[in-house]
């Protein structure tokens, strides 16, 4: 198993310092990246030895449902450069989450927001396959969009979408959140090909002693026969730093993970 951390490309040193196996960033912020920028970040990851294996936090202002849709071939510019970039820096995996852009408008059929969100995801998946992404779906929980919340739709939605580099996350803040049975990442197995963790309470980054079950979590990993990677998403405590975080989070992540 790949352990990886949510985090910044200029945290990349201390992340491999503490030994993380990769770094986990922002896509939609590649967008604003100057050509200069890009170089800086991809030289200082080259020199520190890790890779920007992992992307979350897709879109920005697009909208994927509504009338407000943001135009196929609009959608498509925006994925492209983003992802060239990404690939750039060493991306394998980006997250298709952003509860915002997939959120339903009030009044607006489902059924045709289903159908404009698939569209949609089928396009992202096939321009992600030419720079060697695989693209996974995030379920999200009910307080942070209101379509598709569970790794049960999500293996639905894989299904149904139905292009050969569309795969799936599981992340356990949301799972916890919406109650799900465990069993459902067993069964997901196979469509698995991305983690995200986190204390499920308050989400903050997994410490030993802090009263969750972290081997619930790793026993259906396990059962599910997954072993690619696994990434700290988490709130930061204000009051620690990024060095006493993602140490105690790796202890977490090499207990119950590996």
């Amino acid at each position: 198993m790949r352990f990886g951390y949510c985090a910044s490309i200029q945290d990349a040193p201390l992340l491999k310092e503490l030994g993380y196996d990769y770094l986990e960033c922002v896509l939609r912020d590649l967008d604003g990246m100057s050509p200069g920028e890009l170089r800086e970040a991809r030289s200082l990851l080259r020199e520190t030895g890790l890779a920007a294996e992992a992307f979350n936090c897709f879109y920005g202002p697009q909208r994927l449902v509504g009338e407000d849709v943001t135009p196929l071939p609009e959608l498509l510019d925006y994925t492209n450069r983003v992802l060239e970039r990404a690939a750039e820096l060493g991306g394998k995996i980006a997250v298709y989450g952003s509860g915002r852009a997939r959120h339903i408008p009030e009044g607006f059929s489902r059924e045709k927001a289903k159908g404009q969100f698939c569209e949609a995801v089928w396009h992202t998946a096939e321009a992600a396959r030419q720079f060697g992404i695989t693209l996974v779906l995030e379920p999200l929980n009910a307080g942070e969009t209101n379509f598709f919340h569970t790794v049960e739709e999500g293996t639905q939605l894989v299904g149904e979408i139905g292009h050969e580099n569309l795969f799936l996350l599981a992340d356990w803040y949301h799972v916890c959140r919406e109650g799900e049975p465990f069993e459902q990442i067993v069964q997901a197995g196979p469509l698995l090909r991305h983690i995200h963790l986190a204390e499920p309470v308050n989400r903050r980054v997994p410490r030993m002693g802090d009263g969750a079950d972290y081997g619930a979590m790793g026993a259906a990993l396990d059962r599910a026969g997954y072993q690619v990677r696994v990434s700290i998403e988490a709130i930061h405590d204000p009051a620690r730093t990024l060095r006493q975080e993602a140490q105690e989070g790796l202890e977490v992540l090499r207990r119950y993970f590996n």
